[in-house]
């Protein structure tokens, strides 16, 4: 009897942890938000602000069911604006530009380690990358275990090196929900502090890069660290906050 027992025991643990690796978070749900910051030491007179994206509302577009994808107070408007709808099918997250009907690949979370996938910029929807799947992780982000993956952009031409970065299942990028690495980071002045739903969070910044072994912690006062430090967009110099690149690897300031 007791040989039994502990067989039905190590079956459900088995199973439970199968079922675990299979269980995906997905990406849109209602009411889910994203707290961003915006810096800028190179204009000290436009001061730093918090802004927000957030799905709020269904709507129906060309027989598609999606999520209205919003933003408040982006270039310290104190505004809401409507930016785009949004929708998932097999781990892949679609958006739909405002005023059009065609769908295109923000993220694609179905990929393995070596596969590539093809993504669009939200702004600019005709520049279309593949980018290469090359590690991924399962690990404990807020309420649940999440599937990162690490991206490397493919690129015809690159004069600027182009780091990598880490997609969060249920989440976005590292930068944001609508920035995929791809396209730079606006000059790394706008990045990602926490994603939250229901008024928990399911994604911290402070928490996820004490957890991922290419992203350093760094606060520090001192400037002569290293002269080689550049934003994740490739420009040379750093700010008061966000992810920065330095002989090759990134760190976290905050």
């Amino acid at each position: 009897m007791r040989v039994f027992v502990f067989i039905l025991f190590i079956f459900t643990v088995c199973f439970s942890c199968t079922a675990q690796d299979k269980v995906y978070n997905p990406f849109v749900e209602e009411g889910k938000t994203w707290h961003m910051r915006y810096s800028n030491e190179e204009v000290p007179e436009y001061p730093d602000y918090d802004y927000r994206y957030y799905m709020k509302g269904d709507t129906l577009i060309g027989g598609i069911e999606c999520k209205k994808f919003y933003v408040f107070n982006y270039d310290n408007a104190q505004e809401t604006e409507y930016l785009l709808a949004i929708f998932e099918n097999d781990r892949k997250v679609y958006f739909i530009p405002k005023g059009m009907e065609d769908s295109y690949v923000l993220y694609d979370f179905d990929g393995s380690v070596g596969d590539i996938v093809s993504v669009a910029d939200v702004t600019h929807i005709d520049w279309k990358r593949d980018m290469r799947i090359v590690e991924e992780k399962s690990i404990n982000i807020g309420l649940e275990f999440r599937r990162c993956a690490l991206m490397r952009p493919i690129l015809e031409e690159n004069p600027i090196p182009t780091p990598s970065g880490w997609w969060i299942e249920g989440v976005g990028s590292e930068l944001g929900p609508l920035n995929t690495w791809l396209f730079g980071a606006d000059g790394n002045n706008r990045y990602l502090l926490k994603c939250v739903i229901n008024e928990q969070d399911v994604f911290n910044m402070k928490d996820f890069k004490d957890l991922m072994t290419d992203i350093q912690s760094v606060n520090r006062k001192e400037k002569d660290r290293c002269p080689h430090i550049f934003t994740v967009s490739g420009v040379k110099g750093e700010g008061k906050y966000g992810i920065f690149i330095q002989d090759g690897k990134k760190f976290y300031k905050h």
